[in-house]
């Protein structure tokens, strides 16, 4: 018999999956490395206050990946970020284009967008040397683990978008240039 805990992960995961059919979602952090953990919790909070400002709804998720991957400064990082949920059906553009202002407005070098209408969910640079390129990230792959993911729930919960055109795993959190 399943715990308590558990079928809330279950329950809590099926919702997520629920918003990614029909309904415009995005990933999005106000995380830094070149921040304070004061500047970074700041900034999370900010960011909170303006996604339901906007009038999009979020669940907190915490963004896994491997920063520097395969250079010897290599390492893991964990980051408190937001899966934004906006409306159903055409929304005229308003989720991607609150994501991508607000990547910019907290130094993000990439956001994640997925239309309604749209299987694949899409990275959007908003900063960095590929500023402005769009890659695809994928499908939604509930309760599976990869080196970029994102958790909920203590990290017992996980979702990845990932694409099998590059045969690796890439979620909202890859911040690996090398592989495009």
């Amino acid at each position: 018999m399943k715990s308590f805990k558990e079928s809330l992960n279950e329950a809590s995961l099926s919702r997520v999956y629920q918003h990614t059919k029909g309904t415009n979602i995005g990933m999005i952090s106000a995380h830094s490395d070149r921040n304070t953990p004061e500047e970074n919790k700041a900034n999370h909070e900010r960011l909170a206050q303006d996604i339901r400002k906007a009038g999009f709804g979020h669940v907190n998720v915490h963004g896994k990946y491997i920063m520097n991957k395969g250079e010897p400064n290599e390492h893991a990082v964990t980051e408190k970020s937001y899966l934004v949920i906006g409306k159903k059906g055409d929304d005229s553009g308003n989720l991607k284009g609150f994501l991508k202002k607000h990547g910019e407005k907290y130094g993000q070098e990439s956001v994640l967008h997925k239309a309604h209408d749209e299987e694949d969910a899409k990275l959007h640079y908003t900063g960095g040397t590929q500023k402005g390129q769009i890659v695809n990230a994928g499908k939604f792959h509930p309760n599976r683990a990869a080196d970029y993911q994102s958790a909920m729930r203590g990290g017992k919960t996980t979702f990845t978008f990932e694409s099998v055109e590059y045969r690796v795993p890439k979620s909202f959190f890859f911040r690996n240039e090398e592989l495009f």
